[in-house]
């Protein structure tokens, strides 16, 4: 067997007429030569006698597929694909499109590998092309590209890195981020990054305007789609490539600026400062964030901004790399307390009113008992059942069920409800809740007056918790209540057979 053009591939041709044959394959070393010996079967042997052989199955004219001495499959490798890169660079065209291999072991002869670009996902189209006839020592970093001047230029002080820049002139390495690379040896394909019959667009390898990068676990990684758009080098992009020596963030120390650590003031914010060492290090930028959003808030730029009170732990993340961490305490203060839940029942835990006109003081738990404000808007989703006040002073209407809530008034949107079961009315109450009535002055300082399309012939004040004050008669639509002290009130006024509900305040 010969290698006639030097690829690596020892290969002869001989006549053999129609059959199964058995072979093996000898070298000669040192005037002697040196025979196969398998010691199991395998994909392409079989046993015969006491000896496995290889065997083929010939009809007609066969090229049996390479082998290595003693095994069914391809030698070793010896060179892989690391990277691909799509790079926007400033010079445009084509100066950012590279290959990038590593030679796995010392390598003689570099020409028995080849590259080719499967475009598109339209299938392989071979190999396209040949590397050199050199030799490469194991570990050789090798780079593979259309302008080298232009690269160089981008990729900095990384530039380096590589031992063997190799310069395609055929134009070749013409990958846009969508295409697979097929890595060839003697002819035959050993590695593919991406899958080349597929388009690459919209899938996981997609590397338009970026770069893929094998790391040392052999998992390919990958920078983000169009990362190196507008960047006048590697470093300045969003996507530092990952040979790029640099130098990272080794500690992170956060306080708030001044060395301040606490927020006192109301809604108050304080300044974060991130000292990054060491202070050369290739990227300082830090992402910011909170242990506790509800405490407190915090913006790009580092601003720290008080929402409750508490102790917030503040974080700053290197954006290069390595993630370093540094953590500050800051404990806020004098915040308003929003409300988290509302309990809502009847007096003395009463669920029911049986009284025709009957009312129920409703009670509203707030959790918790140190919120800023406590106060709470009453409401009922039947005002046909019911009506209800301010301060939660429900008073039956007719008979049914009617859901009472308390919605805080900080603005948290917590609320709470009850169903309060009405029985033993009469009609007449709901219908006088329709008249059309007004109370002038109201607030009022001694006489209240009373305007109404029907006649109004009594009256009687409670407390707002529902307790009878005074009673007496309404004469000429006006009434003395000079004697009641200042505060809040329910005013109930008999109109023909019923009672109407009003509020009022007296200075």
């Amino acid at each position: 067997m010969l290698d006639v053009n030097k690829d690596g591939l020892w290969e002869v041709t001989v006549p053999i007429s129609a059959d199964t044959i058995e072979y093996l394959f000898k070298v000669k070393s040192g005037g002697t030569f040196i025979q196969e010996q398998f010691l199991t079967v395998g994909t392409c042997t079989r046993t015969s006698g006491n000896a496995i052989y290889r065997y083929g199955i010939l009809t007609s004219d066969s090229t049996f597929r390479m082998a290595c001495f003693e095994s069914c499959g391809q030698c070793a490798a010896n060179l892989s694909l690391k990277g691909v890169t799509d790079f926007i660079t400033p010079a445009g065209g084509s100066s950012g499109k590279a290959i990038y291999l590593i030679a796995d072991s010392n390598i003689s002869n570099l020409s028995i590998y080849g590259l080719g670009i499967a475009n598109n996902g339209n299938g392989s189209n071979g190999q396209e092309y040949r590397f050199p006839n050199i030799s490469v020592a194991k570990g050789s970093q090798i780079l593979l590209t259309r302008d080298s001047a232009a690269l160089a230029t981008y990729m900095n002080t990384c530039w380096s890195n590589f031992t063997v820049v190799l310069i395609d002139t055929n134009g070749v390495v013409n990958q846009n981020g969508n295409d697979a690379v097929e890595l060839f040896k003697v002819g035959e394909v050993i590695e593919t990054f991406g899958d080349a019959n597929q388009n690459g667009t919209g899938q996981p390898w997609e590397y338009t305007g970026s770069w893929a990068f094998k790391n040392n676990l052999g998992a390919w990684i990958y920078g983000g789609l169009n990362c190196t758009d507008s960047s006048a080098t590697i470093f300045e992009s969003d996507c530092i490539f990952p040979i790029c020596n640099l130098i990272e963030v080794s500690s992170i120390q956060v306080a708030g600026e001044g060395n301040a650590t606490a927020i006192t003031q109301l809604g108050g914010a304080l300044k974060m400062i991130a000292t990054v060492l060491p202070t050369n290090a290739y990227n300082k930028n830090v992402t910011w964030s909170v242990n506790n959003a509800a405490i407190a808030s915090i913006n790009t730029d580092g601003i720290l901004t008080a929402i409750s009170n508490g102790t917030v732990v503040v974080k700053a993340t290197a954006k290069d790399a390595g993630g370093v961490e540094g953590t500050a305490s800051i404990t806020i203060s004098g915040q308003l307390v929003k409300v988290t839940a509302i309990v809502v029942n009847g007096e003395a835990g009463a669920s029911t009113i049986t009284q025709n006109g009957g009312t129920l003081k409703m009670l509203a738990t707030v959790t918790p008992l140190d919120a800023s404000n406590k106060e709470v808007n009453w409401s009922i989703n039947d005002e046909d059942l019911a009506t209800i006040t301010n301060e939660g002073l429900l008073t039956a209407l007719d008979n049914g069920t009617v859901i009472v809530k308390a919605t805080a008034k900080d603005g948290s949107g917590a609320e709470g409800t009850a169903s309060i079961t009405i029985t033993g009315q009469s009609n007449g109450l709901k219908n006088i809740q329709k008249t059309t009535i007004n109370l002038f002055p109201n607030p009022i300082e001694n006489m209240l007056y009373v305007q109404s399309d029907k006649v109004v012939s009594a009256y009687q004040i409670f407390s707002i918790q529902g307790k009878l004050i005074t009673s007496g008669t309404v004469e000429y639509n006006q009434m003395d209540l000079s004697d009641l002290e200042a505060g809040v009130y329910i005013l109930d006024l008999k109109i023909n057979e019923g009672w109407i509900r009003q509020r009022v305040i007296k200075k």
